[in-house]
């Protein structure tokens, strides 16, 4: 009697915690999750297209590499990150007359995506996002 007791409370306890999942998806991952991933691929992505090269890093680092359950939204990134590139060209258009020292050359383009990715827009997209994505 006593082993069925302590069988019964373990089969309660495990379907207890198999049953909450706190917020997260089938997947066990979390809007915030979510969120993050979109925020850093679209950061990667304007680095990347800001400078007309692909990041060249190292082989054990996946920073930059898109989960994969976040390729569905590589159309919706690159379409956000494209018109900021277009800012990042307009901006150095107004600042090709001017010489930039050999240090700096590529600077502006990650300020100026650092700055997308602390943008209130991109939050706003990303949790837009996060809410309508099955992830």
């Amino acid at each position: 009697m006593k082993n069925l007791c302590l069988f019964l409370l373990f089969c309660s306890l495990l379907s207890a915690l198999s049953c909450k999942n706190g917020g997260q998806s089938k997947s066990g991952l979390g809007k915030a999750d979510f969120i993050d991933s979109f925020k850093t691929n679209s950061f990667c992505r304007c680095v990347e297209l800001g400078n007309n090269k692909q990041l060249k890093l190292s082989e054990g680092d996946v920073s930059c590499r898109p989960p994969d359950w976040l390729y569905a939204e590589g159309d919706v990134i690159d379409s956000l990150v494209l018109a900021e590139v277009q800012k990042i060209k307009r901006d150095s258009l107004n600042r090709a007359q001017y010489s930039v020292a050999e240090g700096m050359e590529g600077k502006l383009v990650i300020s100026h995506c650092l700055a997308f990715y602390k943008s209130k827009a991109l939050e706003a997209v990303a949790r837009k996002r996060a809410n309508s994505s099955p992830y």
